[in-house]
């Protein structure tokens, strides 16, 4: 499961490109429902009071959460905005991750494209696209029986 995430930040003038792969989503996975560290020193707080977990955010939090972390990755060279191993470029992949991860548990679908346009630091515009699949066993016998009677 890969989805492609491209970013936008007009604020920079900078166009990135991140393919986050099935390890991402492993991790957010087993962090999903744990309580952790940065969100229990976030609870004085009033927004984010009584969500110890990521299972307990809503997209709301985490667009709030993304939207900083975009600030913070401004603020870094080119050449650091572009190593995946820097903190603050793997907390961003990380947050998009759990964003997209909290979607496709709440529609049952898989987001194969997400698309993030900052225009400012207060307007950011989350784009995505998700399918659904199901598949029906056709191949089962019916119960179903018609009986005609010629008399």
């Amino acid at each position: 499961m890969i989805t492609t995430v491209i970013i936008n930040d007009f604020v920079i003038d900078r166009r990135s490109m991140v393919l986050l792969t099935k390890n991402h989503f492993d991790l957010v996975e087993a962090i999903w429902e744990k309580e952790d560290k940065i969100l229990v020193e976030m609870q004085d707080s009033d927004l984010f009071a009584g969500k110890n977990r990521w299972c307990d955010l809503r997209s709301i939090h985490l667009r709030l959460m993304i939207a900083h972390n975009m600030t913070m990755c401004s603020k870094l060279s080119d050449n650091l905005q572009m190593d995946k191993e820097n903190p603050v470029v793997a907390s961003l992949h990380l947050l998009i991750a759990i964003l997209i991860h909290g979607i496709q548990k709440n529609t049952e679908s898989f987001v194969e494209l997400f698309r993030i346009v900052r225009m400012s630091e207060h307007e950011i515009t989350y784009d995505f696209t998700a399918s659904f699949n199901m598949t029906i066993d056709i191949k089962k016998k019916s119960d179903f029986r018609l009986v005609v009677d010629n008399e």
